[in-house]
């Protein structure tokens, strides 16, 4: 099962990630057919587990709007990211097949990858601050139980990694 889960986690690197790194929708898939539609439908999916959240939560409609603020912007940069992402990728594919490979693209390379993932965590950590402020004390509560129940069905334990 976590085999499985690691291909569609975020950028492809660890394990499921707490709501503020789902938010930002780094999400990719191995070589989807049409990346746009698949986009679409991850969007779609994650807007039904955040509505599934929220109703949860008892969101008001103020935090509804806020959170939904949140999202916007962290798909725009999830967009941005996977972009990032795709571009490192090719240059190491590109550098495994010349006949010698050019250490400075490599490395140039996974120095692009190292930038975005550290994006990654940064836009994750503003994001977990905002919705710190949004959410009361209640909800935050509530939500911590939802991502503990979420890690104890689909990684066999309790809790953050």
């Amino acid at each position: 099962m976590r085999r499985r889960f690691a291909k569609k986690s975020l950028l492809g690197f660890g394990p499921m990630i707490p709501l503020p790194l789902l938010l930002i929708g780094c999400g990719h898939r191995a070589a989807p057919v049409d990346e746009a539609e698949a986009q679409l439908q991850q969007q779609k999916v994650f807007k039904r587990r955040l509505g599934f959240v929220l109703d949860t939560l008892d969101a008001t409609e103020a935090q509804r709007q806020q959170i939904d603020g949140l999202v916007q912007k962290a798909w725009a940069k999830g967009k941005q990211l996977r972009a990032e992402r795709k571009r490192a990728m090719a240059v190491l594919r590109q550098q495994w097949q010349k006949p010698q490979a050019d250490a400075r693209a490599i490395r140039a390379a996974a120095d692009e990858l190292t930038r975005a993932v550290r994006d990654l965590g940064q836009q994750a950590a503003e994001i977990f601050v905002e919705l710190h402020q949004i959410l009361t004390p209640q909800q935050r509560t509530k939500l911590l139980q939802l991502i503990e129940e979420f890690h104890g069905r689909h990684h066999g334990h309790h809790g953050w990694h």
